[in-house]
């Protein structure tokens, strides 16, 4: 544990001063928020698989002759989980003789120290799911570890860039929407708009996911409302509303850096989850004065049928 500092400014020793776990202050961590879009599918296999089933044209003028047009066409869809892990290690000794001593307990072992539930629930479980959010859900492109060495970030799973990437690759065309960095607020909002009427009329009122984007466009469709439309006279308070639509915009951190937007029907948004294992629950060992806590579980997501994914040009 690095408490060098806390050593430097309140001396190398122990003052019980009524200090207490109310004194230990972190910061603000993200939450997993882009997840929450995707229908959970619980499996234990490796693998989730389905069909995209489609047909042409089957109507045409009556003839005794049979003149048949189309067959039924199958076209397979797979997404996978990944196992994803967390290993932390740590010496709580190093908080002897220090402002922290509070959070040692002579009378327990080691892995029973106060310190190490609240590490575990102040700390590592939040940091972990702020990483799954920045790194993965969004940006993730899984690449297999090199043994013996902790992966790069991004790494771990097929996020959402994977497959959009993989939509584009097989022929899916990107609604062209051009940059939006030097637009005003007010024109961001006409901006979201022209998106949402070029997604496919079919699907553009059917339960579809939160119109996605990065925070920074979602806030400054928030300003531009208002100036577009005047102040709500609704009652919807901030609603995201797109006017016109079922559509609700939604800014996530994981996309920070993209200035793309993407929608999907709920059902094509697929999260998969293995039954009775949970990403939050840690393992503790401890070796003499060494503790170790680890986490181990699977991640991943994906959509059924790329056709059914809508989103626009920039990145």
């Amino acid at each position: 544990m690095n408490i060098a500092d806390i050593k430097a400014e309140f001396g190398a020793y122990y003052l019980a001063s009524g200090q207490n776990f109310k004194n230990l202050l972190t910061l603000l961590y993200h939450k997993s928020e882009l997840e929450n879009e995707f229908t959970t599918k619980v499996t234990d296999s490796d693998i989730w698989r389905d069909s995209k089933v489609s047909i042409g044209r089957l109507l045409q003028p009556f003839q005794k002759g049979w003149t048949p047009i189309e067959t039924a066409k199958f076209e397979p869809s797979e997404i996978r989980q990944f196992p994803v892990k967390v290993d932390y290690e740590d010496y709580p000794d190093d908080l002897r003789s220090s402002w922290l001593g509070f959070l040692v307990d002579n009378n327990l072992k080691r892995a029973e120290w106060p310190i190490v539930r609240w590490l575990v629930e102040n700390l590592i479980i939040p940091k972990m799911q702020e990483d799954y959010e920045l790194y993965e859900v969004y940006k993730g492109k899984f690449v297999a570890p090199t043994q013996g060495v902790a992966g790069p970030a991004g790494t771990s799973i097929n996020g959402v860039e994977y497959w959009i990437d993989k939509a584009i690759a097989k022929g899916v065309a990107p609604i062209t929407m051009g940059a939006i960095d030097t637009l005003t607020d007010k024109q961001v909002v006409d901006y979201v708009e022209d998106f949402c009427r070029q997604i496919d009329s079919l699907y553009r009122n059917a339960a579809l996911t939160s119109l996605a984007s990065n925070q920074d466009i979602a806030l400054r469709y928030s300003y531009g409302y208002g100036e577009k439309y005047g102040q709500r006279l609704d009652f919807t308070g901030d609603s995201m509303k797109v006017k016109g639509t079922n559509i609700q915009l939604k800014g996530f951190k994981s996309m920070q850096g993209s200035n793309r937007l993407w929608i999907t029907p709920k059902g094509n948004a697929v999260r998969l989850q293995k039954e009775n294992v949970s990403s939050t629950n840690f393992q503790l060992e401890s070796l003499k004065r060494q503790i170790f806590l680890f986490n181990d579980s699977h991640k991943g997501l994906g959509f059924s049928i790329l056709d059914l994914l809508f989103f626009s040009d920039q990145d």
